[in-house]
């Protein structure tokens, strides 16, 4: 809900009569402004959010690889080929892969 909903909300109510009373007024504006507030709250959030995503995004690509890392990550590759490779497969997977 932005400022300008928030006030056409305010107008809205005031112009229709159901806020007859100085006290009904003042809540109606405090529960305007407390909706405001946590609008944007939420949305210094997700920034904060989103600014700590692209930060460890960054880091990642920083960060060098080591030979090992990368040895390691190529075993593993290797190992779940060959798991693949000794799964029986079904019947419709050894006419496409022989």
């Amino acid at each position: 809900m932005t400022m300008a909903m928030m006030g056409m909300a305010i107008v809205r109510v005031l112009a229709l009569g159901l806020v007859m009373r100085i006290g009904v007024a003042i809540a109606s504006v405090m529960t305007m402004a407390l909706l405001l507030v946590r609008e944007m709250a939420l949305e210094i959030a997700a920034a904060a959010l989103a600014l700590a995503m692209v930060m460890v995004m960054a880091a990642q690509l920083l960060v060098p690889q080591s030979a090992a890392s990368r040895r390691s990550r190529w075993i593993v590759s290797e190992v779940l080929k060959l798991e693949y490779a000794l799964i029986p497969a079904p019947t419709s997977r050894r006419l496409y892969l022989h």
